[in-house]
């Protein structure tokens, strides 16, 4: 029956995006493999997830994992392949504090699950509605409504920059002395130099004229 979800509603799912913005390369089995525009793939992603919940009548048993990459668009499609496959196997490798694993989505040398997904969507569609009014839509995600256009872009590097050490963080913890929990782990760098960094950054923010 998977076969029949990958093999044929799939296809249905790609035409729903056009065929400028996404193309099965494969699709069938248990296994398919997009190329698009890199603005309309986490959506796309989603609604494959979300339609695959509804195939198996929401069984909590089933799900799907999957990677993506971002590549520029004369990168060859093999070595995309390739880059997206190791996405694949760090999203599989995704666990949570409830001790679920897998069933989630790679990108940027994260994984993420579906559900943080959903919450990740909605704070890029604001902070993108912070930099430029022509940038309110994230494909598949919304719009944030009603944001004026404040931010400057170095604000949301500044703001990547505190994510990675927060990342940093959480690695470092979780590779010294005993195993840790996923909430052990949170709880651990709860108060690390990223949570000063981004006090700091946005107390100055909140200054600004």
């Amino acid at each position: 029956r998977l076969a029949l979800f990958f093999g044929a509603w799939v296809d249905h799912l790609v035409a729903e995006v056009g065929a400028e913005r996404a193309s099965a390369i494969y699709s069938g089995g248990d296994d398919l493999f997009v190329v698009g525009a890199w603005s309309a793939l986490p959506g796309f992603a989603r609604e494959i997830r979300r339609e695959l919940d509804a195939f198996v009548a929401h069984n909590p048993e089933w799900g799907v994992s999957g990677g993506l990459a971002v590549v520029s668009a004369n990168h060859p499609i093999a070595s995309g392949a390739a880059m997206a496959g190791e996405l694949e196997h760090l999203a599989k490798s995704h666990r949570r504090s409830s001790g679920k694993s897998k069933d989630a989505l790679a990108l940027a040398g994260e994984s993420i699950g579906w559900r943080d997904l959903d919450v990740v969507g909605a704070m890029v569609a604001e902070i993108l509605a912070l930099i430029a009014a022509d940038e309110r839509e994230l494909p598949g995600f919304g719009v944030a409504e009603d944001a004026p256009s404040a931010l400057a872009r170095s604000f949301v590097h500044r703001l990547a920059r505190i994510a990675h050490e927060h990342r940093e963080a959480c690695k470092s913890l979780r590779a010294s002395g005993p195993k840790r929990s996923l909430a052990e782990i949170e709880q651990g760098t709860r108060r690390g130099r990223w949570a000063w960094t981004a006090a700091y950054e946005i107390a100055r923010l909140a200054r600004r004229p």
